[in-house]
């Protein structure tokens, strides 16, 4: 073979080498592109609805406790907290889908955001039941030899539980990834709960009286130093 063919032989089979490498790292690129955008989907879909199911099994246990001798004073504050999150959640999934261009950002740094202040906020909220205990129901209810609690998250503020609801509701709202969502549905919850919050002071101050008092004088009920 003449020594100008050869060169010209090596030459095209090296260009056609680059070409597969290139094409190579091109689809490479797209593969992982593409499983990047499914494990994102799946962090927004699957995994926090997981999170979601174990929270909701928590709380339900916690549903079962009962003072057989506490007398009633729930107002409807369980009901206007439940409908709150109910509006919360509708107000969520009409936003992510009618306003996508206020996402949050990354979808997947988002999602893990998000799971690990859903579950301080429920951490939060177990302390709170596991401090309280006996005396931590779902529907408000009191009796004269209740106990004033300081201890545990109570020495911060006077209603960690309801903070610890507040914290993971935003903690979905980042994983849904969407700026209005994240404010629709924590407004709403937060109305909800300043409702059950007004219910259960007025109780207990009626039942336990200056004790609850000198508690309620020196600790914010939601948020330390604020409110």
């Amino acid at each position: 073979m003449p020594f100008g063919a050869g060169e010209a032989l090596r030459r095209r089979e090296t260009s056609n080498a680059l070409g597969r490498a290139a094409r190579s790292g091109l689809l490479s690129d797209v593969a992982s592109h593409r499983g990047f955008d499914r494990c994102s989907t799946a962090l927004r879909t699957w995994t926090p609805a997981g999170h979601r199911a174990i929270w909701l099994v928590l709380e339900l246990r916690q549903s079962a406790n009962r003072r057989p001798e506490g007398v009633k004073a729930d107002w409807g504050g369980g009901f206007v907290v439940r409908f709150s999150i109910l509006v919360g959640v509708v107000l969520a999934i009409v936003a992510s889908r009618w306003a996508s261009g206020l996402a949050i950002g990354s979808a997947t740094v988002t999602a893990w955001i998000g799971l690990g202040i859903l579950w301080s906020g429920i951490a939060l909220r177990l302390w709170s039941f596991q401090t309280l205990g006996r005396y931590f129901t779902f529907t408000v209810e009191t009796s004269r030899d209740q106990p004033v609690i300081a201890k545990g998250p109570y020495r911060v503020i006077r209603h960690p539980g309801y903070a610890g609801v507040l914290v993971a509701v935003i903690g979905l709202g980042v994983v849904i990834g969407n700026w209005l969502s994240l404010i629709g549905l924590t407004v709403a919850v937060a109305c909800g709960l300043v409702f059950r919050i007004r219910v259960e002071e007025r109780a207990l101050l009626r039942e336990l009286g200056s004790d609850y008092q000198s508690y309620a004088d020196t600790h914010k009920r939601l948020v330390p130093y604020i409110w």
